[in-house]
């Protein structure tokens, strides 16, 4: 049975959403034209920007983030409901060129003289910068390429600023390295343990208007159709059976 179908009719369900995640939702929950159907509204942005707005007051019933992080800071301030929170997927770092571009053998080539501008996302909004900057930091290379570093306000941005030429490398998450993969080459990753792992999480929020519908939209990406549409965009899944 569809998200939609599920749900009581003339009330919409809004799920904020990390940029990502927007293919594998628009299918999961694609609209149906069935008349007495719950209306699922997306919104797909950046975490960060996300979560600024669920803390200024935006009606949000369900929150998928690309990291904890934004997670637990609504946890802290009570905003999800208890019980309601779970891993849905995981991802992982890699290295992206322009197509005409020079590549890198070892990520920590990067530092190399000689090489160009990289972009990463901003570390203080963005998911993927945080886990980009950890792993620049790790391999020893966070200092040396303060003055090369781009920030970007979110992965796809990283992604067009390489494509384009405009910086001379990237690093954003392996799910987008696929997802546009005409369009640049892919590079080394990051040494593994170099960054916290990259789990995407959802939470029902306690100012939910349908709290209930939220939960069924959960459930299916929680059940095998929806693990398998995760795994077809590219991202791992956890094991256990929810």
């Amino acid at each position: 049975m569809g998200a939609t179908a599920a749900a009581v009719a003339g009330q919409s369900v809004t799920v904020s959403a990390a940029i990502r995640m927007r293919y594998v939702l628009n299918e999961i929950w694609r609209p149906k034209e069935t008349e007495g159907r719950r209306e699922v509204i997306l919104n797909a942005a950046g975490s960060g920007t996300l979560l600024r707005q669920i803390i200024q007051g935006a009606p949000v019933d369900l929150f998928i983030s690309a990291s904890p992080a934004e997670l637990d800071e609504l946890e802290r301030n009570g905003l999800i409901v208890p019980g309601s929170r779970c891993t849905l997927a995981a991802n992982r770092l890699v290295t992206i060129f322009p197509l005409d571009g020079p590549i890198v053998d070892r990520f920590q080539d990067l530092a190399l003289p000689g090489r160009g501008k990289i972009a990463i996302g901003n570390p203080k909004t963005v998911p993927a910068g945080r886990y980009a900057r950890s792993a620049l930091e790790s391999a020893g290379l966070w200092e040396p390429l303060q003055d090369r570093l781009v920030f970007a306000e979110n992965v796809r941005q990283v992604v067009e600023y390489v494509a384009r030429g405009d910086v001379d490398a990237g690093l954003v998450y392996r799910t987008d390295a696929a997802l546009f993969g005409e369009r640049i080459e892919t590079g080394p990753e990051p040494p593994v343990g170099s960054y916290p792992p990259i789990l995407y999480q959802a939470a029902i929020l306690t100012e939910a208007a349908a709290p209930q519908a939220a939960g069924e939209l959960l459930k299916q990406l929680l059940a095998p159709r929806g693990r398998q549409l995760l795994r077809r965009y590219g991202f791992t899944t956890p094991v256990e059976t929810p």
